[in-house]
Parts: C-alpha cells; sequence; structure tokens
C-alpha cells in the first residue's frame, strides 16, 4: 500500500541511501520521513524534530520559573502591630495575614511595662465594607501576659479590622485594640 497522497509527499526517486528501504512512516503524525545515510550526501531536514526540541526546551525552562516564581510568593506574610487602650499596651503577631486558618498571639502589658493576666482575651476579625462580622476566636494564656488564639480569621482578600477584646481581673468593662489588616496572598 503506498504511503503518498494528495497530503503526504511523494519519496525520493531510488539513488544511494534512498529508496524503498529507507522509506519510514513517522509513527507520530503519519506523514513520512526519510532515515538520514552519511554516506547517501545531503539528507531531507527534519525541522519538525528539532521544532519539537525547542518547544520541549522552552517549556521545561518555563515550568521551571513558574514553580520558583509561586514557591517565592508563597512564604507566610507574618505581621506584628502594636495599639494602647487606657490601660493596656497591646501587640497582635499574625502568622500570616493571608485568608484561611490563622494562629494571633497577643502580648497584654500594663502601662508600666508589665505583664497583664486577663481573665479573658478574644479576637474577632470583621470586613465591614462586605458586611462581614467573624467568629470570635477566644485565647488561652500561653505564658504571662501572652496569649493565643487558632482559627479561621479571614474569610476572604482584603481591608479587615481586627478586635480584640481583653478583660483583666476586677475590671468593670473590658477595654478594646482595633487594627486594620489588609489580608491577601
Amino acid at each position: 500500500m503506498s504511503q503518498t497522497g494528495p497530503d503526504r509527499p511523494v519519496p525520493p526517486e531510488p539513488g544511494p541511501g534512498v529508496g524503498p528501504a529507507a522509506w519510514d512512516p513517522d509513527p507520530d503524525d503519519g506523514r513520512p520521513e526519510w532515515d538520514p545515510d552519511p554516506d547517501a550526501g545531503p539528507q531531507p531536514k527534519r525541522p519538525r524534530v528539532l521544532r519539537r526540541l525547542v518547544i520541549a526546551v522552552v517549556c521545561a525552562l518555563a515550568a521551571v520559573v513558574a514553580v520558583i516564581v509561586v514557591g517565592a510568593n508563597t512564604s507566610p506574610k507574618s505581621v506584628t502591630l502594636e495599639a494602647r487602650t487606657d490601660d493596656y499596651q497591646v501587640r497582635l503577631e499574625l502568622d500570616d495575614v493571608s485568608p484561611g486558618r490563622r494562629t494571633a498571639t497577643v502580648r497584654v502589658d500594663g502601662t508600666d511595662g508589665r505583664p497583664v493576666e486577663a481573665t479573658r482575651v478574644d479576637v474577632r476579625a470583621a470586613m465591614p465594607e462586605m458586611g462581614m462580622d467573624g467568629k470570635v476566636l477566644p485565647a488561652r494564656e500561653v505564658g504571662p501576659g501572652q496569649y493565643e488564639a487558632k482559627g479561621l480569621l479571614f474569610g476572604m482578600t482584603g481591608q479587615w479590622v481586627v478586635h480584640l477584646r481583653i478583660a483583666g481581673a476586677g475590671e468593670q468593662r473590658p477595654q478594646e485594640a482595633v487594627f486594620t489588616i489588609k489580608a491577601g496572598p
């Protein structure tokens, strides 16, 4: 059965290194190609093979660059913020500002700089622009004047307001520290 047709090349005339024995259909695209024979002189070039090789190398390099860029931009972006209330100096440390489960570490010191033993510390994030009011995350004491809350803090990227509510021993009303945070990747 012949391998020629309107969209297939006609095999070359028989000669040294060219002929029916050298005719080889390419299994990739079904088009015939010729086997190179170093004794036969110049042979038809195989630009498709070279083109495929160049494309494969370029794609591989692009994939490596993409992995490096994405890997470099996915490291956590921790943040530390400070505020004052009437009776406290408050420091908020977030392990990351991207949406999802976060760890918020709160440091509460008195105006004299000594750690405060609060009876309760709560963390809550809200996104007023979207009418989103987050769940209250109660913080547990992890050291003198240091408290930690874990949970879903930022539900999406955007501008968030984080409220820390601190109730000290013997106080009539809790005090609140407020922080504005841009959450995102």
